[in-house]
């Protein structure tokens, strides 16, 4: 009787102990972890990897906070959580063609992807401007790397508007309407005609 009370205790120990599991698993059935003390259920990495099969997760955890959940959907495709559709909102007033390189439209703390720009004047005139792609050591110089495949004649008459698909050639000078993290995107303004009394412009962009 004592030897079997022991080997009782014995097993009821390492039914509870912390245990590791090997090797491919599929769980099925409900699966309660709101007791638990902690829970990390993403792969984690300091980047992502290049394959990935739908449904799978990951935790970035070299990006900021809030944005390092990513999810994987299609295959080999990867998608920040969340991410969305985002919009920046640039007023200059009574513009110049002095102001260009001036405006800071974006410094992203991680990588963007540019949808769409739209811009136009309050007043009488036009603007014609671009977003220029520069080095945060460098930010006042003109890199030549404008983002808009062509110049944007902003009117009063009418807003002046470019859409460019991710991923696409559809930028200017780049291949593509990326900008790294820590990228500043700048507006130049190539000339101002009349007495505008505002230049009103956004930017959609979308989280990588």
């Amino acid at each position: 009787m004592k030897r079997a009370i022991l080997f009782w205790c014995l097993g009821t120990t390492t039914l509870f102990a912390q245990s590791t599991a090997m090797g491919s698993r599929t769980m099925e059935g409900a699966w309660d972890a709101s007791g638990a003390q902690t829970t990390k259920p993403a792969t984690t990495g300091t980047a992502l990897p290049a394959a990935c099969s739908s449904g799978e997760v990951f935790f970035l955890t070299g990006a900021p906070g809030g944005q390092n959940l990513y999810l994987c959907m299609p295959d080999n495709a990867w998608t920040l959580a969340g991410g969305g559709a985002r919009s920046i909102s640039i007023t200059d007033m009574a513009p110049v063609a002095a102001d260009s390189g001036l405006i800071l439209v974006v410094n992203p703390a991680a990588p963007i992807h540019l949808t769409r720009s739209y811009c136009a004047v309050q007043g009488s005139g036009n603007v014609v401007l671009n977003l220029d792609k520069r080095a945060e050591g460098t930010i006042g110089a003109d890199s030549g790397a404008h983002l808009l495949g062509a110049d944007l004649t902003a009117t009063a008459s009418g807003a002046n508007t470019s859409t460019f698909l991710n991923l696409n050639s559809q930028c200017g000078g780049t291949t593509s309407c990326a900008v790294a993290a820590h990228t500043p995107v700048v507006m130049t303004l190539t000339s101002v005609t009349g007495a505008p009394t505002a230049l009103n412009c956004s930017v959609d962009y979308t989280v990588d």
